[in-house]
């Protein structure tokens, strides 16, 4: 039963910069975690009308005994032109090459509380001159 205990990043960033972010994931199962599994690290904008951005997947091999945790810092470079408020989504076993019940994968998926603006760039005012 894998599961996010905890997500950290940046409160604010600008469009094109690169941020850490790190998580912590806990094995709440009774039994040991051995094999391959992926974390799945999305941007979901608070934005109804805006598509969640796929920051990337991160591959795990190791054994994570039942009670323990692992943690992983991974750096990202935000989109360009992209601004407003996201919520980090963090999955871990997202590929389910793990065998979970149906309770234990229903808890799989964590979103971070504090949500992180990000701003445009300033943009270049080109005026013409007489």
């Amino acid at each position: 039963d894998l599961v996010v205990e905890d997500i950290v990043t940046n409160a604010t960033a600008l469009e094109g910069d690169f941020i850490d972010i790190a998580w912590r994931v806990a094995n709440n199962g009774n039994e040991d975690a051995t094999g391959r599994w992926v974390d799945n690290v999305v941007l979901k904008s608070l934005d109804p009308n805006k598509a969640d951005i796929v920051v990337g997947s991160f591959v795990s091999e190791r054994t994570l005994l039942a009670g323990q945790t692992y943690s992983r810092t991974e750096r990202f470079k935000l989109p360009a032109k992209i601004e407003g408020a996201y919520q980090l989504v963090i999955t871990p076993n997202a590929d389910k090459s793990l065998y979970e019940s149906p309770a234990a994968q229903a808890n799989n998926s964590t979103t971070d509380e504090t949500p992180l603006a990000v701003s445009l760039k300033p943009r270049p005012n080109l005026q013409v001159a007489e």
